[in-house]
Formats: C-alpha cells, sequence, structure tokens
C-alpha cells in the first residue's frame, strides 16, 4: 500500500471511531468506487477536508457540502478517502441527538412551554435549530468541529438551567 492510500486510510478510520463514540446506529465502512446508490457519502480529501457528497451532476460532478457549509464540487476522487454512511435499520432506538422536556419524571407530559423557551434563550446566545416542541433534536452536520459542537451544547445547557430556574425547578 502506497503512503498515500495508507495515510487516507486513516480518515476514514477516524471517522468510524467518530461515529462509535457518538452512539450512532451503524458502522461506518471505506467506499472504494462510489456510485449513485452510496449516496449521501462523507468524503475527505486533502484539497477539501471532510465533506458530505449527496448528489451527481449531469456533467458527472459529485456536489455536496464542505464541513465549513460552502459548497463542495468533485470531478474524482483519486485523491479523496469515501466513506459510506450506515442506512438506518427502521428500528426504533434511543436517539443521542434528543432530549425531551417534560413537566415531572413520573407522568412524563410533555412541557412545550419548556422546549419553547430554551429554544428562546439559546437563540438569544446565537444557537438555532429546528424547534420541535418539547423535543430539543439536534442534528449537527457530521462534520462539524467537536469544539464547534461542545460550544453548541453549553449553551443549551446553559439555556436549559436558565428556564428550569425560571419555572422554579
Amino acid at each position: 500500500m502506497s503512503a498515500g492510500r495508507r495515510e487516507r486510510a486513516v480518515h476514514s478510520d477516524l471517522f468510524a471511531e467518530a461515529w462509535r463514540a457518538a452512539d450512532l446506529e451503524g458502522t461506518p465502512t471505506r467506499l472504494i468506487d462510489p456510485k449513485l446508490p452510496d449516496l449521501p457519502f462523507a468524503v475527505w480529501s486533502p484539497i477539501t477536508g471532510w465533506g458530505l457528497v449527496q448528489t451527481r451532476g449531469a456533467a458527472g460532478v459529485w456536489r455536496g457540502e464542505s464541513a465549513t457549509g460552502g459548497e463542495l464540487s468533485l470531478a474524482g476522487f483519486d485523491k479523496a478517502e469515501c466513506i459510506a454512511l450506515p442506512r438506518r435499520s427502521g428500528v426504533a432506538r434511543k436517539a443521542p441527538g434528543a432530549i425531551e422536556l417534560v413537566r415531572d419524571r413520573e407522568s412524563k407530559e410533555p412541557f412545550e412551554e419548556a422546549g419553547k423557551l430554551v429554544y428562546r434563550r439559546a437563540f438569544e446566545k446565537g444557537l438555532a435549530w429546528v424547534p420541535a416542541g418539547h423535543i430539543l433534536r439536534m442534528s449537527p452536520p457530521i462534520v462539524m468541529d467537536v469544539e464547534i459542537a461542545a460550544k453548541g451544547m453549553d449553551l443549551i445547557e446553559d439555556a436549559i438551567a436558565r428556564v428550569e430556574k425560571e419555572f422554579g425547578y
């Protein structure tokens, strides 16, 4: 195996390790020759860094989103490493990316007001997501830097603490 191929294999290993650490379903695997049915898939290249390939244009150019949120466009993958994302099994499982706010733990009555207020408090500090009532569902890009994700979680924890105080918990 050449030094370049060995170096590229490291990125898929790191990606798989991060996937497992986040307790996500399935195991990502190295994708040698991507095809349309493989979409979407993660990609790393020394030119673009991390990205998520989502479509293939008529001219054969693969397109998606870079880790910074910009457009990703690749004609081929000769210097890139592609990673197949596991497909959902359809089996319900505990969602690590969601927090359900309830009035009390015994009744588990949804606490819609608290969910809306947590969203507003976090938004005041610059964090936004798609609100879902009493459920705080996070779905950051898989290519997000750990430091940025941690900052977002800190803002959510702060917002929850402030709302708990406001409701007298």
